[in-house]
């Protein structure tokens, strides 16, 4: 099957390049040829026109792109729709979905389309609209990352999504926009905690199994991870003081057993595939 993929966003970050690497990798094996892999959106489909109308399936990685009722995710939506006009087959995989206005013909494109989301809170937005959805974890996650050594660290910082990164004196700190996704990985495994407010590098920490304090983003998709594996970690507000964060970090140490449950649920998941879903 002739597959074009949209909203490849491996330029962003280091998650995103690997959610990318595995995305094509599963395509491929499954016997697809990938005509084209969009970076960007509403100025690139003019651009991938012949593509888009030879091409057998439509696969938009939804990434942490749809919510809120913003233009890029409704530009993404038109493409399932005008996909659908033309016979095409249909995927919404590896997303986030979050206060999203649909119209009924819009609906009946997602009831038509293969969707997979990230965890159980967009899960339940959309299913209240009778879309049915499957549930994997961020495809960064399924990425084999060998082992290699590091410093051993009592703590380490990341980046943070709404406010000034938090560089205490003397702390290390890793930058996903920076650094490969195998170094995170790997500084993570020697690493007793770790605070970010960036949803792959708290992906980063769960393959590297080392504690973390995290704050939201902009949309819902820390808090449902937690939801999602059931257990009780904390996750604080993305505007949270640097100051209180020392205060947050000792609150999370007082959960290590439901990391440990987090760790082991994560493990247990099967690992996404677009076999059979096309």
């Amino acid at each position: 099957m002739k597959v074009i993929i949209f909203n490849d966003t491996s330029n962003y970050h280091n998650g995103c390049k690997k959610v990318m690497e595995y995305l094509h990798k599963d395509v491929q094996s499954c016997g697809h040829q990938i005509l084209a892999s969009v970076k960007g959106n509403k100025d690139k489909i003019d651009e991938v026109q012949h593509y888009f109308l030879e091409a057998d399936a439509v696969i938009i990685n939804g990434e942490g792109t749809m919510h809120h009722d913003r233009p890029v995710p409704h530009q993404l939506l038109q493409i399932l729709r005008n996909a659908k006009q033309l016979g095409k087959k249909t995927a919404l995989i590896n997303t986030v979905w979050q206060s999203m206005t649909l119209d009924d013909e819009m609906k009946d494109v997602l009831r038509d389309t293969y969707i997979s989301v990230r965890e159980v809170m967009s899960a339940q937005e959309l299913q209240k609209d009778n879309i049915d959805v499957d549930i994997h974890l961020d495809l960064s996650y399924f990425n084999d990352v060998p082992e290699k050594s590091a410093p051993q660290r009592e703590l380490v910082v990341g980046k943070f999504f709404a406010q000034q990164d938090y560089r205490p004196e003397g702390v290390p700190h890793l930058d996903i926009f920076k650094q490969d996704w195998d170094t995170v990985v790997n500084v993570l495994r020697h690493t007793d905690w770790f605070v970010t407010g960036r949803h792959h590098e708290l992906y980063a920490s769960c393959k590297a199994r080392c504690y973390f304090a995290t704050l939201d983003g902009n949309t819902h998709k820390n808090v449902g991870l937690m939801k999602t594996a059931g257990v009780d970690i904390p996750i604080e507000a993305p505007n949270l003081l640097h100051e209180r964060v020392p205060k947050f970090l000792d609150r999370c140490k007082e959960r290590k057993l439901e990391y440990q449950k987090l760790f082991d649920w994560m493990e247990r998941q099967p690992k996404f595939t677009i076999a059979n879903k096309l």
